[in-house]
């Protein structure tokens, strides 16, 4: 069995991506060190030590700059070299779920083994299988060419490593 995806990529889309997998877990662990930076103020507040809350002001300002900047410049990297690569043309992005998984985007090439695959995020643009943490293949729900039923039965059983 196999099932092909045709679709034209979409800046939502990669902001999406960006957003909830690739920078997810920036989020979280800028929430730890925000929490952490509040407790150097507490301190440095009723114990009256300028230090922390010099320490403490500066980790805030900090965190608040990562979660802010961390994912427009993944973004604004990712839709560059979609640009450079693509020589300024959007081309159809083509997957092929076969023997292995394929995915052919103008002059970009990218196959992979099932067993790759590590994760599988559905989002509200896109979905993605994930081969290493940071690269995945994306794919649309309303982008299969023909009958697309079995698929999400397909890929379960197909990805033996899927968390």
């Amino acid at each position: 069995m196999s099932f092909e995806n045709r679709f034209y990529t979409s800046k939502e889309m990669y902001r999406e991506y960006v957003n909830k997998v690739l920078c997810g877990k920036i989020y979280v662990e800028s929430v730890v060190v925000a929490l952490l930076c509040v407790l150097a103020l507490i301190v440095g507040l009723t114990l009256d030590a300028v230090p922390l809350l010099w320490l403490g002001g500066a980790g805030i300002i900090m965190v608040l700059a990562v979660v802010w900047l961390a994912p427009r410049l993944t973004l604004k990297s990712m839709l560059d070299y979609g640009q450079r690569v693509h020589g300024g043309e959007h081309p159809q992005c083509v997957v092929t779920f076969g023997e292995a998984i394929k995915m052919e985007e103008g002059n970009v090439s990218v196959e992979i083994t099932y067993d790759q695959v590590i994760a599988w995020h559905r989002l509200q643009t896109c979905s993605v299988l994930m081969f290493t943490k940071q690269n995945g293949i994306m794919y649309v729900d309303d982008g299969f060419v023909g009958d697309a039923s079995g698929f999400d039965a397909f890929i379960r059983e197909k990805c033996v490593n899927l968390k």
